[in-house]
């Protein structure tokens, strides 16, 4: 089972660089400019927020909510 994950995530991880790179052949990073700054934040901020719930069973933290 790991090794069926080890390899998703490496193909995962490749076909986003070569997003990366066939974007950055077209020039197309001109977009961003036209991204205002909040929604920029916004997207990281939401990004790292969702790495860190998902990290939160990997690491098996006992966080419990209080019911009201």
């Amino acid at each position: 089972m790991a090794t069926v994950q080890v390899g998703v995530a490496m193909s995962v991880t490749l076909i986003a660089g070569l997003f990366q790179m066939a974007m950055r052949i077209c020039r197309l990073g001109v977009i961003c400019t036209f991204m205002s700054m909040p929604f920029i934040v916004a997207f990281l901020t939401a990004s790292a927020t969702q790495i860190i719930v998902s990290q939160v069973y990997t690491f098996r933290l006992n966080i419990q909510a209080d019911t009201v």
